[in-house]
C-alpha cells in the first residue's frame, strides 16, 4: 500500500526583515534548506527504510509524483531567514517532536504528559510557521504602523 502526502501551494517569501540583534544571533543559520514541515514528520510516509523518497500529490497541478526526494519537500532556502538562534530554536522543538513520533509508532505506546507537551509545542510551531500565519503577522504589523 502506497502512502501519499498531499502538498498544496508553494510557500512564498513575504520579504520580512530581521530585526537588529546581538552578534551571535546574526550568525548564519546552519541549514540553507529549511523545512516548514520537518522531515521527521514526513518520515512515516516515506517509501523505504532510507527515508529518502515519498509519493506526493501536488494539489495545484493535480499530479502524483512518485519517488519525490524528501529533502526537497515542504522546504525553501532560508524560509525562516538566516538567523542562527531562530534556526536552533526550531531544531530544538522539531528534535523533541521527532523523538515523540518515533515512540508513538511503537506498539503499545502510552502517551505521557511530557509527550503531550511536546506535541502541543510542535502543533503551535506548525501553526505559527505557515504562510497564512506570516500574512496575518505582516498584516497586523502594517496596521500598527498606520495607527
Amino acid at each position: 500500500m502506497k502512502r501519499i502526502f498531499k502538498i498544496g501551494s508553494q510557500a512564498k517569501s513575504l520579504g520580512t526583515r530581521q530585526p537588529a540583534t546581538s552578534h551571535s544571533s546574526r550568525q548564519m543559520a546552519s541549514n540553507k534548506n529549511q523545512h516548514f514541515v520537518p522531515r521527521c514528520h514526513l518520515r512515516p510516509f516515506t517509501k523505504d527504510e532510507d527515508d529518502a523518497a515519498i509519493c506526493v500529490f501536488n494539489i495545484d497541478r493535480q499530479k502524483v509524483i512518485v519517488n519525490a526526494p524528501v529533502k526537497n519537500q515542504c522546504s525553501r532556502d532560508y524560509f525562516y531567514g538566516k538567523n542562527k538562534l531562530l534556526d536552533l530554536a526550531i531544531q530544538s522543538v522539531e528534535g523533541a517532536y521527532g523523538q515523540v513520533i518515533r515512540e508513538l509508532l511503537k506498539p503499545r505506546y502510552v502517551l505521557t504528559e511530557s509527550a503531550k507537551t511536546v506535541l502541543r509545542r510542535f502543533w503551535l510551531l506548525q501553526y505559527m510557521r505557515t504562510e497564512a500565519a506570516s500574512r496575518r503577522t505582516l498584516s497586523r504589523w502594517r496596521l500598527n504602523l498606520i495607527e
